[in-house]
């Protein structure tokens, strides 16, 4: 159906027109006008595909009309309809690009000619706009995906040579040598399937300053941030990842969102490894209750309330001591020493010596074979321990100690629980499985697990099920005939499109494209 809006002063005309049009059934809905300025205001505000309006009318007459509404939409089609001499002298004063002409009294033989001509043109119009807007889309399709397949080999460790550089410089990318920031997304469950397409519509809005974007898989994104005067400064990042939080939480009611930021990048072949720093970064994101913004330079991070954090810091060393997750109890020091660094001067030192006295306890009573003797030297130790250095210091190599001794019976275990992790992923890599669901299974920590998981394998564990996911799928394309829809979802991917996304980016072409070049002989 095609818009059109009838102008003519006298009501009993514009009904009789309308009502010709319904009697023709003729595709077109039908708006009103009983003067020039109802009609522009009209056209300021909706969609007009033809403009049939009388010359002669009080306040704004068809003339002027014609000309103000070319000038909101130069593509509607002007019909003047009105008496031979205003018709003669419509034509001799503009030169407008108006259709058609019709004469009163209508004739209806020459108004359904002109009707039909004009709704074949808009018909015509509106076909070359669809195929215009469809190469359009596909361009944008093409370039979008060139460049989420540079960004993706270069974190893979793809080195930047002559050649990809000028690719990058023709995409009009925004990471060059002369500085950049990324900026890694990470959800506790799947987000990114399901609203991947809002989501990059709704950075453009949130995010001012130029960037590129690259999804990961469901739990994870990236922001690549070239520099200016603002951008590669600490708490210009923060301020960005702040913004960003607030966004996710008041649009998305998401408030399990980690943000890590990478170290200032002054060579693009750095980007591999920085983002590997991320990733290994992101697993203090277990160490507290809160979203956190972390950096990769250093363990700076948002800790509201230091009472609580301590509380709930001791309670996990307690349950890792018992479990022997030596690495989560490390990493949780680290952590905790940072923040105890922090409000150094609000805590008094024998209030402290007497926390890492219990901690002190807690390994203690996790040991085997220890004697009163040496239990009662680490506490002479901490006693005498003049620094909070010092005090981390006697509680690490403690630790390490007993890691020591455990050494090769983990490494068993550990293997073991990397094989039960792989069997619960083949098993169930079609359900909404994730890094913290799968650690409960096994009864470790997601940070010793995600520790674990990429040391014995060389990828982490998210990244493994994705890959896992797509094998299969690449499988039931290759021997079944399921619907690419029907595939999507026994793979685990509830979002079709997203599927394709990831299926593209993975193996270079969508997968009814790898279904087609499989299925030649």
């Amino acid at each position: 159906m095609y818009n059109i809006l009838i102008v003519d002063d006298e009501g009993i005309e514009r009904r009789g027109i309308r009502s010709l049009i319904n009697k023709y059934n003729l595709e077109l809905n039908v708006t009103e006008a009983q003067n020039g300025e109802e009609a522009l205001e009209y056209i300021k505000k909706q969609t007009v595909d033809i403009l049939f309006t009388d010359i002669k009318m009080p306040f704004m007459d068809g003339i002027e009309l014609t000309d103000e509404a070319l000038k909101i939409n130069s593509n509607i089609k002007v019909i003047f309809y009105s008496a031979y001499n205003e018709f003669e002298y419509a034509m001799k004063a503009i030169d407008l690009k108006v259709k058609k002409y019709i004469l009163k009294p209508i004739d209806i033989d020459q108004f359904l000619n002109v009707m039909n001509d004009v709704v074949s043109l808009c018909k015509q119009e509106r076909k070359e706009d669809e195929v215009k807007e469809k190469l359009i889309e596909c361009y944008n399709k093409s370039v979008q995906y060139e460049k989420e397949k540079i960004l993706l080999d270069i974190i893979r460790g793809l080195k930047c040579d002559e050649h990809l550089k000028k690719r990058i410089q023709n995409l009009n990318m925004n990471i060059n040598n002369d500085g950049l920031r990324m900026i890694l997304l990470d959800f506790e469950d799947k987000f990114f399937d399901i609203e991947n397409l809002k989501f990059e519509d709704g950075l453009k809005e949130e995010l001012l300053i130029p960037y590129d974007y690259l999804n990961l898989n469901e739990y994870q994104s990236v922001l690549f941030f070239t520099e200016n005067e603002n951008t590669l400064t600490k708490e210009y990042t923060i301020s960005i990842c702040e913004g960003l939080q607030d966004w996710i939480s008041n649009f998305y009611d998401k408030t399990s969102s980690c943000m890590v930021i990478s170290r200032p990048i002054t060579n693009l072949d750095d980007i591999h490894f920085e983002f590997n720093q991320m990733d290994k970064r992101l697993e203090d994101k277990f160490f507290t209750n809160e979203a956190l913004i972390l950096f990769t330079e250093d363990y700076s991070f948002k800790i509201s309330n230091f009472p609580e954090f301590m509380d709930k810091s001791l309670k996990d060393i307690n349950i890792y001591l018992r479990r022997k997750d030596y690495f989560s109890v490390k990493r949780k020091l680290d952590v905790f020493f940072d923040r105890l660094q922090e409000c150094k001067n609000t805590i008094s030192s024998m209030y402290l010596k007497y926390i890492c006295m219990e901690i002190v306890k807690k390994i203690y009573e996790g040991c085997s074979g220890r004697i009163r003797e040496d239990f009662q030297e680490s506490l002479e130790s901490i006693f005498n321990a003049q620094s909070l250095t010092k005090l981390k210091k006697i509680l690490i190599e403690m630790i390490e100690h007993e890691e020591a001794k455990q050494l090769h019976p983990i490494d068993k275990s550990q293997k073991n629980v990397i094989e039960k992790v792989i069997k619960i992923i083949r098993r169930d890599y079609m359900k909404d499985i994730s890094l913290q669901m799968i650690a409960e299974k096994v009864y470790l920590s997601p940070s010793y697990l995600s520790h674990l998981f990429k040391k014995e394998i060389g990828e982490s564990l998210v990244q493994f099920i994705t890959s896992y996911r797509l094998e299969m799928a690449k499988e039931l394309l290759e021997e079944t005939n399921l619907k690419v829809i029907d595939i999507s979802k026994q793979v685990g991917y509830s979002n079709l499109s997203y599927f394709g996304t990831v299926f593209k980016n993975h193996y270079g072409m969508t997968p009814a494209k790898y279904r087609e070049r499989n299925s030649q002989p």
